[in-house]
C-alpha cells in the first residue's frame, strides 16, 4: 500500500510538471539521456527508499534504439542447494527413550526473462511519459530427498520434484523524470497476462520390519491456467551510461 502511494504521487507530480511545461514561459527541455546508442540500468526503490532488482529480477537493463524507442531487458536467475540434518533426542528421568537423525537435500533452479519494447511519444519534455509491451517467460524446477527413521526401527525415504512454468505478455505506462542528465527516477504500472502450468510428482517409501511390512506411495499432480496480474506499481531508478 505505502508503494501505491508513493508512485502515485510520482505520478501525480509528473504530470503536473508535464502541465506546466506547456506555458508559454516554461523553461527549456530539461537534458536527458533519452539518445540513440544510450544504455541504462536499473533499480527499484523499496518503501524504505533502499534500492533492489527492478521488479524482481536479478538485472534489468535498457537499450535505446532511437530518441524514442528502445528495448529493456530483464533476467532473473536462482540456483540454490542445501543440505539439511536434524537429531531429535527424547528422555526421560535422566533416560533416553528415543533418538533420531534425518537428512534432506533441496535443489531450486529458477530463470526469468522479460523484453519490453518501450516508446517515448515526446522524449523532448521535461517529464518522458512512456509505454511499453513485450513477451515474458519463467521457469522453475524443484527437486529434493530426505531421510529419517521411524520410533519403531523402520526408515523413510522421500523423493520429490516439480516443474512450473509460465509464457505470456506484459506491459506498462509510466512517466520518467531527469534529476541529470544520467539519473532518473521513474513511476509506472505493471501488468503481466500468462499461461502457466505446474506439475509435481512424490515419492514415499518406509522400510519393514518383523511387525510391520514396507510400505510406498507415489502420488502426481499438475495445474494450469491463465493469469492475469494487474496490481503492480513500481517506482525506480535508472543510471544512463
Amino acid at each position: 500500500m505505502t508503494r501505491f502511494i508513493i508512485c502515485s504521487l510520482a505520478l501525480a507530480f509528473f504530470t503536473i510538471s508535464a502541465a506546466a511545461q506547456t506555458k508559454p514561459d516554461a523553461a527549456p527541455a530539461r537534458a536527458n539521456s533519452l539518445v540513440s546508442g544510450a544504455w541504462a540500468v536499473q533499480f527499484q526503490v523499496e518503501n524504505d527508499f533502499t534500492l533492489e532488482p527492478f521488479n524482481g529480477t536479478m538485472i534489468s537493463l535498457k537499450r535505446h534504439l532511437t530518441s524514442r524507442s528502445a528495448l529493456r531487458v530483464g533476467v532473473g536467475l536462482d540456483l540454490s542447494a542445501t543440505d539439511e540434518s536434524e537429531y531429535v533426542s527424547n528422555s526421560m528421568a535422566d533416560t533416553l527413550v528415543t533418538s533420531r537423525a534425518s537428512d534432506g537435500d533441496v535443489e531450486n533452479q529458477a530463470v526469468r526473462l522479460d523484453l519490453l519494447y518501450v516508446r517515448y511519444p515526446n522524449p523532448e519534455a521535461t517529464v518522458n511519459w512512456y509505454w511499453g509491451a513485450g513477451p515474458t517467460m519463467r521457469y522453475q524446477h524443484n527437486e529434493g530427498e530426505g531421510t529419517s527413521p521411524n520410533s519403531d526401527g523402520r526408515t523413510w525415504t522421500s523423493h520429490s520434484e516439480s516443474e512450473s512454468w509460465g509464457l505470456g505478455v506484459l506491459g506498462c505506462v509510466g512517466a520518467e523524470w531527469f534529476a541529470g542528465r544520467s539519473v532518473s527516477l521513474h513511476a509506472e504500472y505493471f501488468v503481466t497476462l500468462q499461461y502457466t502450468r505446474f506439475d509435481s510428482d512424490q515419492r514415499d517409501h518406509t522400510t519393514g520390519n518383523e511387525l510391520n511390512p514396507s510400505r510406498s506411495s507415489e502420488s502426481h499432480r499438475e495445474r494450469e491456467g491463465v493469469v492475469f496480474d494487474g496490481a503492480n506499481v513500481l517506482l525506480g531508478l535508472s543510471l544512463y551510461f
